[in-house]
């Protein structure tokens, strides 16, 4: 190419490098254009997506949150103000209201019983301030129907919705504060049960030289003559000191013993006496016992608390303003008896025992509950809630019935119905010498008692018996070693010092086993008529022994019937 050309053609080429560049530069400033489009689209739609996910986890933590707020087992209140801001269904439940709504705005304080308002609001005042108050406690509070209830309280300050507020997690400890009261009542008998037991065993050997000495007076007396009637009484006065022990050993142990036909209007009597010297003056008692009504296949100690626990409720009915508690016991007629028939009573004849007051009678929405265990209108130290539980469970067990009627404001009435047994109830009376068995036996009596020794010594000796005595069970144990052949028949106490009656009847028919061995005690925890079978003695008898009882006894023994 020719050299001019070229020179020529130079600034052309050039011009179109420089358009080509400018194009170049153009293209990538818009793609660049397009990438930072592309980027900011990306972390739009990147920020979107992240602000989903974060808003559906939230969302999906408050629901879980909720879930467990309103299924919990504890109750949550939030307070804002002094008053209720919030409550999860269990707190609404606790209190007695029906929702949420009903509950929402009440003051803090109204929610505690009228004595413990003035410490909620001091706390509560506390609290907002920023002081250091503490943050758990037991409280006494108040539901809507005013029943009072033990509750524990966990309580924080927080934020609520840009406000301070009152954060609260409460327990309703009301059943194991009863249990823990019951348990200590448990202790507190088993102790009393200990010391009874001790007691038992030294008045029954009281009791059985005044009726054994007695008896023994008797037999030579004739039995028109004014010696022998007041004999009897002494007899008659004796058996009520023994029915006595009987009844605090058993209602202090708390034990189940067997039932027995009794008749319940001396009962009903002596609790009415009981009630007249310890009730105040303004409640008036009045009786109204009939007359022969038969008897009832019952404990005594459980009549006793039917009467107890219906008595003390109507006179706490009363503790206001006074009034009148009625106590009546009669044979419910045959109408009532076709009434009841068709709905609670089977067939037979029942005795109506009537407790009424004219207190305050029973509020319509708690009638169905007065029968539950631990439900009580009472405070807590005035009772529990178990004195009607009890009155029915006893009732039923006995196969009757109880039926309350009550108006809010006239009094209330509890009717008892009892179903009458055929049997009678044994009670030790003044008998005749000529009829006791007799016999000419050998005895060797064991007890550490020297007046019981005494007692039944003379006693059988009278009878005919040849008798040795010991006051001594290791003496007596040397003397039956001794002469194991010398004697017919042992008769022994059970709580004796050095060895008990057990251990002692044990030795004995090791040495020889065709033995008969009679144990007599007052009160024993550990020996029972069962435990004093097993061991092979004929025959178990409790204290105060009757002589009368003690013959026919001793001559079964020997006699192989027992």
């Amino acid at each position: 190419m020719p050299f001019w050309n070229s020179n020529r053609e130079q600034p052309d080429r050039i011009r179109e490098l420089e358009d080509e560049n400018g194009r170049l530069r153009r293209e990538l400033s818009e793609l660049r254009a397009q990438r930072d489009k592309l980027e900011k689209e990306k972390d739009e739609r990147f920020r979107c997506t992240f602000d989903q996910v974060a808003l559906d986890e939230l969302r999906a933590s408050e629901r879980r949150l909720r879930v467990l707020i309103e299924s919990s087992p504890i109750g949550i209140r939030i307070s804002r103000d002094g008053r209720v801001a919030y409550a999860n269904p269990k707190f609404v439940e606790m209190y007695g209201y029906v929702d949420l709504e009903e509950i929402v705005g009440k003051a803090v304080e109204s929610l505690a019983a009228p004595e413990e308002r003035d410490k909620v609001l001091r706390r509560q005042a506390e609290r907002l301030a920023g002081k250091d108050v503490v943050s758990h406690y037991e409280l006494k509070a108040r539901k809507k129907n005013g029943v009072l209830f033990d509750v524990e309280m966990w309580l924080e300050l927080i934020d609520y919705e840009g406000a301070p507020a009152i954060l609260a997690f409460v327990v309703d400890t009301t059943a194991q504060k009863q249990f823990k009261e019951h348990l200590a009542r448990s202790q507190k008998m088993e102790a009393l049960g200990t010391l009874a037991g001790g007691i038992a065993h030294d008045f029954n050997n009281i009791l059985s030289a005044i009726m054994g000495y007695t008896e023994l007076v008797g037999l030579e007396l004739d039995r028109k003559s004014d010696s022998w009637k007041n004999l009897e009484q002494v007899m008659k006065a004796s058996n009520r000191a023994k029915d006595l022990i009987r009844h605090i050993l058993s209602f202090s142990r708390q034990t189940k013993k067997e039932r027995e036909p009794i008749q319940i209007a001396p009962i009903v009597k002596e609790t009415s006496k009981l009630l007249k010297a310890s009730l105040p003056s303004f409640i008036q008692i009045r009786t109204e016992v009939d007359k022969n009504l038969g008897y009832v296949l019952a404990d005594p100690t459980q009549i006793h608390q039917i009467m107890l626990n219906l008595c003390t409720n109507a006179a706490f009915a009363m503790r206001e303003t006074g009034g009148i508690l009625s106590i009546a016991l009669k044979k419910i007629d045959s109408d009532e008896l076709d009434r009841l028939a068709r709905t609670q009573l089977s067939g037979g004849n029942y005795l109506k025992l009537s407790v009424s007051d004219t207190g305050v009678g029973i509020a319509p929405e708690i009638s169905d509950r007065i029968f539950e265990p631990y439900f009580t209108t009472k405070n807590q130290e005035e009772g529990v809630g178990l004195g009607l539980f009890t009155v029915h469970g006893i009732v039923s067990d006995y196969q009757g019935a109880i039926a309350v009627e009550s108006e809010p404001g006239k009094g209330a009435s509890f009717h008892v119905y009892l179903p009458v047994s055929e049997g009678a109830s044994p009670a030790a009376e003044m008998v005749h010498a000529s009829s006791f068995p007799k016999g000419k036996e050998r005895i060797l009596i064991v007890d550490d008692e020297m007046a019981l020794v005494n007692l039944e010594k003379q006693f059988l000796e009278h009878l005919g018996y040849v008798v040795e005595s010991s006051v001594s069970s290791l003496e007596a144990l040397k003397k039956f070693e001794k002469r194991p052949d010398d004697f017919d028949l042992v008769i022994t106490d059970m709580t004796m010092p050095d060895m008990t009656g057990d251990k002692l009847a044990s030795e004995m028919m090791n040495i020889r086993p065709d033995i008969p061995v009679i144990m007599c005690t007052g009160f024993s925890e550990k020996m029972s008529e069962t435990g004093a079978k097993k061991l092979g003695i004929k025959d178990y008898i409790r204290k105060p022994l009757m002589i009368g009882e003690l013959s026919e006894a001793i001559r079964k023994a020997l006699d192989g019937l027992s």
